[in-house]
């Protein structure tokens, strides 16, 4: 590119030659200086309406202020639906991990009120200033409410386990006849070797015996299955209640019978009322526990549940 300047009154002839590279340099000097020029004005302007208090100026600003305020409500109010979503799942968990926790404490056979589930913890404190921090942030409030959930939710598990082992625990013990047959009397013979009231010899007694009140109740030591409810021979009218895992137990001498075989019964249900049938000299109920077919001491097992 060719430059041509005439100066002076001799009119004299200067020619400028320009590259590429030249004419690069001048467009952008030329570029850069009214950038800088607007960029100058720009900020005498802004200084100017500042200092004069513009009201174009403010009305800029209200509306910058209105629309950031307006993000900052909106970020503030999702944030507070999240919280409150969280809260609102922590509290369904507390109330399921609460209900979970007092069917435990009644398994375990402690007293619901030493626990006290359903009360506000008790809580205090001295209250130095110098001792307290700032507030939390919400991130940290959220990221708090995390750990919160993942407690509850891991609690709640090791309480559903252990609410399952002690339900087993407690259906095994349902099954063990561990409960006196009948709730007023006292023992008239024990288990083992001793003088048959008949023959008068020696004899081995295969259970025990419970003077009691005629008609009072008899109840089922375990719970189990009536496999055998009618007059027999020697024992008169008899029940014979199956456990599970080999254990029988016997009730004889009854007066009358409250089961029937195929009858499932319950730990303590009423199965027949006390008597003096067969081979009896009065009014007292026989007591038999037999595992896999061989006679136990009854007092054994009574002693599991005192």
């Amino acid at each position: 590119m060719d430059i041509i300047f005439i100066t002076g009154k001799s009119s004299q002839v200067k020619n400028w030659s320009l590259n590429s590279f030249q004419l690069f340099c001048l467009g952008l000097f030329f570029i850069v200086t009214v950038m800088f020029l607007a960029l100058t004005l720009n900020y005498f302007s802004l200084v100017y309406a500042v200092k004069n208090q513009s009201s174009y100026l403010k009305s800029m600003l209200k509306v910058v202020h209105a629309e950031e305020t307006k993000e900052s409500r909106i970020f503030i109010r999702e944030s507070i639906d999240t919280m409150a979503g969280r809260l609102g799942e922590m509290q369904a968990r507390l109330m399921r991990l609460d209900s979970v926790g007092m069917r435990v404490v009644k398994l375990a056979g402690i007293d619901p009120s030493e626990l006290a589930l359903d009360k506000k913890l008790a809580l205090g404190g001295s209250g130095r200033s110098d001792l307290v921090s700032d507030g939390l942030t919400l991130a940290e409030l959220i990221e708090e409410s995390d750990r919160t959930k993942y407690l509850l939710d891991d609690r709640a598990d090791k309480l559903l386990m252990l609410e399952e082992r002690l339900n087993l625990n407690y259906s095994k013990d349902q099954l063990i006849p561990s409960l006196k047959p009948v709730a007023k009397g006292w023992l008239s013979s024990n288990f083992g070797w001793r003088i048959d009231p008949f023959s008068r010899k020696r004899a081995f007694h295969e259970g025990v015996d419970w003077v009691s009140k005629p008609g009072s109740d008899i109840l089922a030591a375990a719970g189990g299955v009536v496999v055998y409810a009618r007059r027999h021979p020697q024992y008169g009218n008899m029940i014979e209640i199956d456990h599970g895992n080999g254990y029988v137990t016997r009730y004889a001498h009854a007066e009358k019978l409250s089961a029937s075989v195929g009858d499932v019964v319950v730990r303590g249900q009423k199965v027949a009322t006390v008597g003096s049938t067969g081979r009896s000299t009065g009014p007292h109920l026989h007591f038999e526990v037999l595992k896999n077919g061989k006679p136990q001491n009854p007092r054994r097992f009574l002693k599991r549940s005192s």
